[in-house]
């Protein structure tokens, strides 16, 4: 799922684009109602909460458990005992003197990705095809 915001800016139509699903349902509402008052002009209220107030908790909430003690445990026995050496299979030739020349490559771009329709340029709508289809989408 991805969560759409088509917003008015001047005389074009903008569309900001997220997945809530990496953001959880508190934060998609809540960047979604910032969005809105920054673009109308409003001040934002200032945060609750803080960076800091959220590392304290962090330090404090680890410093209360043993987390670390069993982290290093279980790493400690992953490893135990001779690790064997990986042979992996190189990619390409490797000279044995390492070189920073560098190299180019040339692709021409036909501009078919960014091409706008009529439809788009009626509505204000400018950039890429696939903003256009945000911004549908979200309507």
């Amino acid at each position: 799922m991805l969560r759409t915001a088509v917003l008015r800016l001047g005389s074009a139509l903008a569309a900001v684009r997220y997945a809530p699903y990496c953001l959880g349902r508190h934060i998609d509402e809540h960047f979604c109602r910032r969005i809105h008052e920054a673009v109308r002009g409003e001040a934002l209220a200032p945060l609750r909460l803080q960076y800091k107030d959220y590392a304290v908790w962090q330090q404090d909430h680890y410093a209360e458990s043993r987390a670390d003690e069993q982290l290093e445990a279980h790493w400690v026995d992953q490893f135990a005992g001779e690790l064997p050496v990986l042979s992996l299979p190189a990619d390409r030739f490797r000279p044995a003197v390492r070189s920073f020349e560098g190299g180019r490559v040339t692709v021409e771009l036909d501009g078919g990705g960014t091409r706008v329709g009529p439809r788009e340029r009626r509505y204000g709508i400018y950039g890429s095809a696939g903003r256009s289809q945000h911004a549908a989408g979200a309507a």
